[in-house]
């Protein structure tokens, strides 16, 4: 996967993988199989409300 230098001279993968509407179990399998697929970026913020998962 491709991916960006930032200032700080580490890594950071183009392509990430967003949890805005995932909750409760189904969610945390999603994000599971995302790591497990290679993704290393996850898109989360806390207005997402979905700590849960």
């Amino acid at each position: 996967m491709e991916q960006f230098t930032l200032k700080d001279g580490q890594f950071i993968d183009q392509l990430g993988f967003g949890t805005y509407k995932l909750n409760g179990t189904k969610g945390a399998h999603a994000m599971t199989d995302a790591l497990n697929l290679g993704y290393r970026l996850l898109d989360t913020a806390y207005n997402y409300e979905n700590e849960g998962a």
